[in-house]
């Protein structure tokens, strides 16, 4: 940290990447700290090297130019790696979270997720691939802050990742014109891979982007280009969430229950909700591949045959217990010992 405040525009930047997606890869002491030092770089004030007073020659300004760009380059790194990496350093992915029906706009669009942060109308459609999506518009700065309290108090199972969304909070308003629109991007990441209250935390985080009391703002931070693919894949991503959990509650949440027909289905619908958020997010991580939840990972990658199988083989076993004595046996137990009876 003191070499980049010292000669930001030094800092090789494939270096500091490389040192950082080790730490990550690490014990938790040590992605603590990766994460920290990014953090860090983001919150502070520019290093006295990047700036040159009035009467400085021109060689001093430029060369205050140069490293004024190289700090900004720097912030928007970090920015960048922790949208990338902090899931992993966290443990917090959507596929493996507990399963949560609450979605945003829901109870009559006064808390939506864990204590929601987005309310009012929603408008249903269907996006050029084909899946059913409902937007859900912000709710009113001054209703989501009484909400939001609620949301921060159930998000603290997970400290690092609330500290990085609350720096990406502060980078939305007080950052350069490069680190917004990198705090965005890693804003929407950090939502598709997360479990909730995470994801609608996130959802509020960019509609306030945009929004303000439920009517289009002008854009005075400049990253509503960047905020609004974001919110429509998470859109997608949460009608594709209501839609699986409504067959779950049908065909149960044991893969093996399922039609083969209802379980294609829900693979299709997974599959087109990945193309959709991979194609605003980039490709996702293997352990963030499953945006639908624990209950879709959980149906997605049970082998159903096989299940089928050895459940299959149970039960001959058991209707041979029960045939033993050349006859129609008699099953039962004393004390909680089975034993066969003779034939008849």
């Amino acid at each position: 940290m003191a070499l980049a405040r010292a000669a930001p525009a030094r800092i090789g930047h494939d270096a500091l990447l490389d040192m950082w997606r080790l730490a990550v890869q690490g014990k938790a002491a040590v992605r603590n700290t990766a994460v920290a030092a990014a953090l860090s770089l983001l919150a502070c004030d520019p290093p006295p090297a990047a700036s040159a007073p009035g009467t400085a020659s021109y060689a001093a300004v430029m060369a205050a130019a140069g490293e004024d760009a190289g700090w900004a380059n720097l912030q928007r790194l970090a920015t960048w790696w922790l949208g990338e990496y902090v899931n992993g350093a966290a443990g917090e992915w959507t596929g493996h979270a507990p399963a949560t029906t609450s979605t945003p706009g829901e109870d009559g669009g006064e808390t939506g997720a864990a204590g929601g942060v987005a309310h009012a109308a929603t408008t249903n459609g269907v996006d050029d691939d084909g899946v059913q999506h409902t937007t859900h518009h912000a709710a009113a700065p001054e209703a989501v802050k009484t909400r939001a309290e609620l949301l921060v108090k159930e998000a603290s199972r997970s400290p690092m990742l609330l500290t990085v969304l609350q720096a990406l909070q502060r980078a939305l308003s007080t950052g350069s014109w490069h680190v917004r629109v990198a705090a965005v991007e890693s804003i929407g990441k950090i939502a598709i891979r997360s479990p909730e209250p995470f994801r609608i935390y996130c959802y509020a985080l960019l509609s306030s982007t945009s929004r303000a009391h439920g009517i289009m703002s002008r854009d005075v931070l400049g990253v509503v280009p960047a905020a609004q693919p974001m919110l429509e894949a998470l859109d997608v991503v949460y009608a594709g969430t209501e839609h699986a959990e409504r067959m779950a509650q049908q065909y149960g949440v044991e893969a093996i229950h399922w039609p083969d027909e209802a379980l294609d289905e829900l693979r299709a619908l997974h599959e087109k909700v990945v193309v959709k958020v991979e194609g605003v997010v980039g490709k996702l991580p293997v352990a963030g591949g499953y945006p639908l939840g624990p209950i879709s990972r959980a149906l997605l990658t049970t082998d159903v045959e096989e299940e089928r199988k050895q459940r299959e083989e149970v039960c001959v076993w058991g209707v041979g217990l029960v045939c033993l004595g050349g006859g129609v046996g008699v099953l039962g137990s004393v004390s909680g010992v089975v034993w066969v009876g003779g034939g008849v």
